[in-house]
């Protein structure tokens, strides 16, 4: 499997910034992230001819592949009009990550904890998630959704709650609920700082939808809330987890500790290429 970097630990970097540190840290690939004309490390909506002409010059200039990106989501709501709202500024936000080539875009399907879930919630977020998906084929492009649960700060850190994404009975009710065709953005840090089961139980549930994924660990605390930390600081044995997965693409390392990324993120790459990736 090949590193790429994923957008979010770049966050404090303005968005042209983001390709040259890809490149300096040897890397081809980076998620790029859309997000509203205030975010400033992420592509704006709806950009103008001249801001577009000049990141490509920029993804050329440091040969940086921008087959990922990453917009934001949360569909099981019961505000129908609120939810047409971030549907179609969501519409927005993928065509202008088509216009800097990117291909696979991640999107967050609920922020809802599984224990606040109902029918008219179910339905939204399903009827939400078809229309996006259909509207992204329509550009040639492929959504991926985040297998992330939903974060509270708790203590020294967070805690993770189950939802649609996480919880095993209804992350098997949403692909069942969804076309054939669904991509899944597969984050096993995210998943082992959740699940009550075998983190392998959730790769064979997902391996054939898998076409993108995110990198990084959770380290407990002691008052069992969750650190993030770079992959491979923890004990847990991470090779067997990528050679069970079918996914053999881009691995995109998501270490989020912005006072040290990017001496995080080089940490991460000599750990994942000591365990194979290229």
């Amino acid at each position: 499997m090949k590193i790429g970097l994923a957008e979010w630990g770049f966050r404090e970097y303005p968005l042209d910034e983001h390709f040259k540190l890809t490149h300096d840290l040897g890397v081809q690939y980076l998620e790029v992230g859309c997000g509203n004309e205030n975010d400033i490390h992420r592509l704006p909506k709806n950009p103008d001819n001249a801001l577009v002409a000049q990141l490509n010059e920029i993804i050329q200039k440091y040969e940086i592949d921008t087959s990922f990106g990453a917009i934001g989501g949360g569909y099981a709501i019961e505000d129908e009009s609120l939810l047409e709202k971030i549907i179609n500024e969501q519409k927005a936000q993928l065509e202008s990550l088509q216009q800097i080539g990117v291909k696979i875009v991640r999107i967050f399907a609920s922020w809802t904890p599984i224990n606040e879930m109902n029918e008219a919630k179910w339905k939204n977020m399903i009827d939400a998630l078809k229309e996006l998906d259909f509207f992204a084929s329509s550009k040639g492009m492929k959504l991926a959704i985040e297998t992330h649960g939903t974060l509270k700060p708790s203590g020294l850190g967070s805690i993770h709650l189950h939802n649609a994404t996480t919880d095993w009975d209804s992350l098997k009710k949403l692909l069942n609920a969804l076309p054939s065709h669904t991509g899944i953005l597969f984050d096993p840090g995210n998943m082992r700082a959740v699940i009550d089961r075998p983190l392998d139980d959730y790769v064979d549930l997902l391996n054939n939808h898998i076409i993108a994924l995110h990198i990084k660990d959770w380290r407990q605390n002691p008052d069992g809330s969750w650190t993030t930390v770079a992959v491979g600081d923890t004990e847990f044995n991470w090779a067997p987890i990528f050679k069970k997965i079918k996914y053999d693409g881009v691995g995109l390392i998501e270490y989020e500790d912005v006072s040290d990324v990017v001496i995080g993120m080089q940490k991460s790459i000599n750990y994942l290429k000591s365990i194979g990736f290229e």
